[in-house]
C-alpha cells in the first residue's frame, strides 16, 4: 500500500518534488499534454492547491529550474512543467541511493481505494433495487388492464439507471485491478471519460 502521511515540513526536498513531477506526467489524463500541471504537482506532493502551497515550493522551484532539472512548457494557454535530461539523472541517481522520502498515496490510487470501498458498502443495495424494479416490470406485464406507454417508458429509464449503477459498481468492487503507479490508470473505451468509474451516478434514480 502506498505512503498516506503529508510530506513533511517545512518544506520538500528538491529530489521529492522531482519525483512527484515525474508521477505527475506518467499519470496525467490526457498524453496530449507536455508535462503536469501545477494542480496535479502539488496532489502528488500532497499538498493543498492553494496559493500559500505555491509560495511554500517557490524556493525549491528556483533551485531546480537554476539548476536545469525542471523546464516549463505551455499548451494553449496552460503552463505544465516537466524533468530536463539531467533533472532524470538527478532523479536516478537519488533513486539508486534510497534517499528519497516516499510519495503519499497517488491520486490516482486514492480514487480506486475510495471507489471500491464505497462499491463495497453500496452493491447489495444496487442489487436490492434492481430486484425491486423487475418485480415491478413483472407485474406489469400481467396486469389485467393494459399499461400506458408512458407508464414502460418511465421504468425502462429507471431500469436502465438501476442497471448502471450495478454495473458500476460491480466493475469498480470485481473488475477495476489496483492501480501500478508506473503509468496512468484509465478506463479503456468506450468507458472512458468517467464510464463505470463514475460514481455521480449511483445516487441518480
Amino acid at each position: 500500500m502506498p505512503a498516506q502521511e503529508p510530506i513533511p515540513e517545512p518544506l520538500p526536498s528538491p529530489e521529492l518534488v522531482l519525483i512527484a513531477i515525474d508521477r505527475a506526467y506518467r499519470h496525467r489524463r490526457n498524453p496530449k499534454n507536455p508535462g503536469a500541471s501545477m494542480a496535479d504537482i502539488k496532489a502528488h506532493l500532497g499538498l493543498p492547491h492553494t496559493g500559500a502551497t505555491t509560495l511554500r515550493l517557490r524556493q525549491v522551484w528556483q533551485v531546480l529550474e537554476a539548476d536545469g532539472l525542471i523546464e516549463q512548457t505551455r499548451r494553449r494557454s496552460s503552463v505544465f512543467w516537466q524533468l530536463t535530461r539531467n533533472g532524470h539523472r538527478r532523479l536516478a541517481t537519488a533513486l539508486d541511493a534510497s534517499e528519497l522520502y516516499p510519495l503519499p498515496e497517488s491520486p490516482q490510487h486514492r480514487k480506486w481505494r475510495v471507489t471500491h470501498a464505497a462499491a463495497g458498502e453500496r452493491i447489495e443495495g444496487f442489487h436490492t433495487d434492481l430486484a425491486e424494479l423487475l418485480d415491478e416490470a413483472a407485474r406489469l406485464l400481467d396486469a389485467s388492464r393494459q399499461p400506458a406507454s408512458s407508464e414502460w417508458h418511465a421504468l425502462g429509464k429507471r431500469l436502465e439507471a438501476a442497471c448502471g449503477r450495478l454495473g458500476s459498481a460491480t466493475y469498480c468492487l470485481y473488475e477495476w485491478a489496483e492501480p501500478d503507479d508506473s503509468h496512468a490508470d484509465i478506463d479503456e473505451p468506450p468507458f472512458g471519460q468517467g464510464g463505470r468509474r463514475d460514481t455521480s451516478q449511483w445516487d441518480k434514480r
